[in-house]
């Protein structure tokens, strides 16, 4: 980062070799002070040597570089940024921060273009709709080899001080805080629309919950502040019939009883069934055959004999 006293200077950011990059500043004079070669190889960057130089009245920084590299350079006002960041690095950034860039891979090259060509561009080569604020102004020297596209756009936005939301199919680039003041009025405008749209009622029969669970998770749990009901919003409960009395706006509503349907399900049950059998060690069981015989001599000459048998039923006890 290279701070003038002033406004205005003329700036040019480009590639002076394989391992160099080259900051011509015109008419600019450096302080005695600061003409020195400084060594930031400690610094673990791509940058290992800045050199300054001076050339009837305009001054050059001499970069050494080495690796692979991605390297952007902004001026605004009295600031000129150049950043300068290793190919691995990027990577290990973007997972550090949570994002993960998975466009088109592209290399852009560009010597003090505004930066609002720079977006044009990028839209042009992905297909997207790109819309830029007219408060994006400013310019910018650009020399990334080979980076996925939405990468460059982060790196562009970051270094002007710019931010990004998309709406639908079309991304919007503006000042980041101009984008905060759009969010903060958006949410204003719903605040005030929940307060001035009428309210409806709606009768929900829960089947399987218990209806009063679901209206304690719809005021919001004990103390934890989250809730789906709005300010204005009521829901009383109907113990009888486990049914919940919702009153809310109507958007309010139907996304309440849409919530309500994911959460009144049948619960998997498992079902464990027991016989018991009572034996009793006097329970017998009695077959047989009693076999018993009897003379009839006396009645019939030459006698006989007479086989009977008396058999028993089966007696269960």
């Amino acid at each position: 980062m290279v701070t003038f006293d002033r406004e205005g200077v003329e700036a040019d950011v480009r590639e002076g070799g394989p391992d160099q990059v080259l900051v011509n500043l015109r008419d600019v004079a450096i302080p005695d002070s600061l003409n020195q070669v400084y060594d930031v190889t400690d610094f673990a960057t791509p940058i290992t040597r800045i050199t300054p130089r001076t050339n009837q009245g305009d001054a050059q920084l001499a970069i050494a570089t080495q690796g692979a590299y991605a390297m952007i350079s902004s001026q605004s006002g009295r600031t000129l940024t150049v950043e300068v960041q290793p190919a691995s690095q990027e990577a290990q950034s973007s997972q550090a921060t949570g994002e993960r860039f998975t466009g088109e891979r592209l290399s852009l090259n560009f010597q003090d273009i505004e930066v609002r060509s720079v977006l044009a561009t990028l839209a042009e080569f992905t297909g997207l709709n790109l819309v830029a604020s007219d408060s994006v102004t400013g310019r910018v020297t650009l020399n990334l080899n080979d980076v996925p596209w939405d990468q460059a756009l982060a790196l562009i936005l970051q270094s002007q001080g710019l931010s990004s939301r998309e709406q639908g199919n079309v991304i919007v680039v503006a000042p980041a805080s101009e984008l905060a003041d759009l969010e903060r009025q958006e949410l204003e405008a719903r605040n005030q629309l929940e307060t001035l749209s009428p309210l409806v009622t709606e009768f929900i029969e829960i089947k399987y919950a218990r209806a009063e669970d679901l209206a304690q998770l719809l005021r919001g749990g004990e103390g934890d502040g989250f809730g789906l009901l709005t300010e204005r919003g009521r829901v009383s409960i109907d113990n009888r019939t486990n049914t919940l009395l919702v009153q809310d706006t109507a958007d309010q509503v139907r996304d309440i009883v849409r919530t309500i349907d994911r959460l009144d399900v049948a619960v998997r049950q498992v079902q464990i069934e027991a016989r018991i059998v009572i034996a009793r060690d006097t329970a017998s069981r009695e077959l047989g055959i009693n076999w018993g015989m009897s003379s009839t001599r006396g009645f019939q000459e030459g006698g006989g004999w007479h086989v009977r048998s008396t058999r028993y039923q089966p007696e269960w006890h």
